[in-house]
């Protein structure tokens, strides 16, 4: 075998463990994931805006009105089953007076898993509204079951990324542990550049090696 062909197969072995593990890469850090919890929440405070683990949750009235509901942060075993502490919103002067919508500080776009989420007031259901960034909206409905139940609510795949901000349309609810996820494709594009950095100094290193020389045969 001569030294171009040992040179197009050692290439061709590096491209493939780029590509192998650059896939392998993604599969691990493509996603970073957050978790609003409102543990860093003053207990009873009230606020139209609220910021944790890098979300920005706001009320927002929906007829360009200055919102005039307020989220509250309550301690675990008030209204609700939920042990720790978590956020109340009522909606206290009708429909137009805000709802409380929430985006990444980053503005990047992002991905909902789940959130804990129950009854407070005598509300049938509270309606996730996702605006994609690229345009569009998805939407995913929770019924509450009763009167003070928590439970996890999963959002389902049209939430899973690719989203610019969501509104949560309900007259009240509770929530708690609201999971969000966040692509990370440079750390991918960073680890993919060392591994072609180094099949390319491979490379170069065994082109200027110098050809060895066959040993003379005895006799010769």
């Amino acid at each position: 075998m001569n030294t171009s062909s040992i040179v197009v197969l050692t290439n061709t072995f590096w491209v493939r463990l780029v590509v192998s593990l650059a896939v392998l890469t993604n599969v691990a850090i493509s996603k970073g994931q957050g978790t609003v919890t409102f543990d860093q929440w003053p207990a009873y405070a009230y606020s139209q805006t609220y910021t944790e683990s890098g979300v920005l949750l706001q009320v927002l009235s929906s007829n360009g009105n200055a919102a005039q509901s307020y989220m509250a942060r309550m301690p675990g075993g008030v209204d609700t089953a939920d042990p720790t502490p978590f956020m109340d919103f009522v909606q206290d002067h009708g429909t137009n007076s805000g709802n409380v919508a929430f985006r990444l500080q980053s503005g990047q776009a992002f991905g909902v898993t789940s959130v804990d989420i129950g009854g407070i007031v005598s509300t049938p259901t509270v309606v996730f509204r996702g605006h994609l960034a690229g345009g569009g909206i998805v939407s995913a409905t929770y019924c509450i079951p009763q009167y003070t139940v928590m439970e996890t609510f999963s959002l389902g795949p049209d939430f899973a990324q690719g989203l610019s901000e969501v509104d949560i349309i309900s007259v009240g609810y509770a929530l708690d542990n609201l999971i969000v996820t966040v692509p990370e494709p440079g750390s991918v594009s960073l680890v993919g550049l060392g591994l072609i950095g180094l099949a390319v100094r491979a490379t170069r290193k065994r082109q200027k090696a110098p050809a060895s020389v066959p040993k003379a045969r005895a006799g010769q």
